[in-house]
């Protein structure tokens, strides 16, 4: 998801990857519940809920400066119906992704980080 980011506003790839992570990994959360415990215990991220994980991985990640709105790097509500089938498309990297996301769950996380 990381990648329309780049290709679409400039924003660099690692950025990018900030951006996206609290809403990816919350939403992977109940896939993944071991990998997510893990990455929670590495960061000191409260995972008593999805939306407790959430928002401490956005307070984690701005903690280390960075802007954690897509608006805040020029992305565009008009933008993210494209840019969620671009990720759908990419799919050597969401075959891997602990749940099958649709088009649809993709732009509602882009709407979530805007």
């Amino acid at each position: 998801m990381a990648y329309p980011l780049g290709t679409v506003f400039g924003i660099p790839h690692g950025a990018a990857n900030a951006l996206i992570f609290p809403h990816v990994l919350a939403a992977n959360a109940a896939a993944a519940p071991e990998k997510t415990k893990a990455i929670c215990e590495a960061l000191g991220l409260d995972d008593s809920s999805e939306a407790a994980l959430l928002d401490s991985a956005i307070v984690y990640c701005r903690s280390l400066g960075l802007p954690m709105q897509l608006s805040e790097h020029g992305v565009t509500e008009d933008a993210l119906g494209r840019m969620a089938q671009q990720a759908h498309a990419i799919r050597r990297l969401l075959d891997y992704n602990p749940r099958d996301l649709s088009v649809a769950e993709i732009e509602a996380i882009y709407r979530a980080a805007l």
